[in-house]
């Protein structure tokens, strides 16, 4: 259940937070937790709005928003009372992905797959909350959706790529995948990806994110030994302490 009176550290980041310069600081320490070369856009702007704003979730959600990553414009939005560390987070490594830095793959992730950037990036957004559990407690406030502006995003997708990546895909493999910054063709990349795990299309417009689920299943029980669909399933039903425990996710 949520809590009312919001921790101290809500109050301390949004005080701190009134500049680009002060969220590139941010994407620095990203861009080192990641160890990549991928740079934020040459003309990103920052927006801060007070005053809330609805944003519409397919196919009929209508949620309070938190802030959002406009590739076009190349502007972060911070928008309303909802917006913390995890959302500044979240939107930067939007800013950081080959999915809004490339021109072909901007629209189909803004329209056709967008759970699924959205399901990555917030995937992502956990593992460096995770880095900081000790120095901060977002990742606690994230798992536990303690608070509003720290609970995570898109659950039921992001699950599945933290049970697939403790069963079967590195962190770093899906961190390469998103940020993509040493190949040129993305797609080729991407291919590569679904030859060398066989797994079925990811990137495509999923009705629920249990058809989504039902795919990977049945990949997992056609290519692989059957105890590893069976943990993947297993995985799923576990606790989210346990299932975002990226240090249980396969490294290289």
């Amino acid at each position: 259940m949520l809590r009312e009176n919001l921790p101290e550290c809500y109050f301390n980041v949004r005080l701190n937070i009134n500049n680009l310069e002060d969220i590139k600081a941010i994407a620095e320490n990203i861009k080192e937790l990641f160890d990549i070369r991928v740079e934020l856009p040459s003309k990103l702007k920052l927006k801060i709005k007070e005053s809330p704003d609805l944003t519409h979730i397919p196919p009929c959600r209508w949620v309070l928003e938190r802030g959002s990553y406009d590739p076009n414009q190349q502007e972060i939005r911070l928008i309303g009372p909802n917006w913390c560390l995890k959302t500044i987070i979240h939107e930067l490594l939007h800013a950081l992905s080959i999915f809004y830095r490339e021109e072909d793959l901007i629209w189909s992730s803004l329209i056709d797959f967008r759970n699924i950037v959205e399901a990555l990036t917030e995937f992502l957004t956990g593992y460096v909350l995770y880095r900081k559990r000790d120095e901060k407690p977002c990742y606690d406030f994230w798992l536990e959706k303690t608070y509003a502006p720290c609970k995570i995003s898109y659950e039921p997708y992001v699950k599945i790529f933290a049970a697939l990546s403790q069963v079967l895909v590195p962190l770093k493999t899906i961190s390469r995948l998103f940020f993509c910054e040493t190949y040129h063709d993305w797609q080729k990349m991407y291919d590569h990806f679904l030859k060398t795990y066989k797994l079925p299309h990811l990137f495509k417009n999923w009705r629920t994110p249990y058809e989504l689920q039902e795919e990977i299943l049945n990949a997992l029980k056609k290519y692989y030994p059957i105890r590893i669909a069976h943990r993947f399933e297993i995985i799923l039903e576990n606790e989210l302490r346990n299932l975002f425990n990226y240090s249980r996710m396969k490294k290289f």
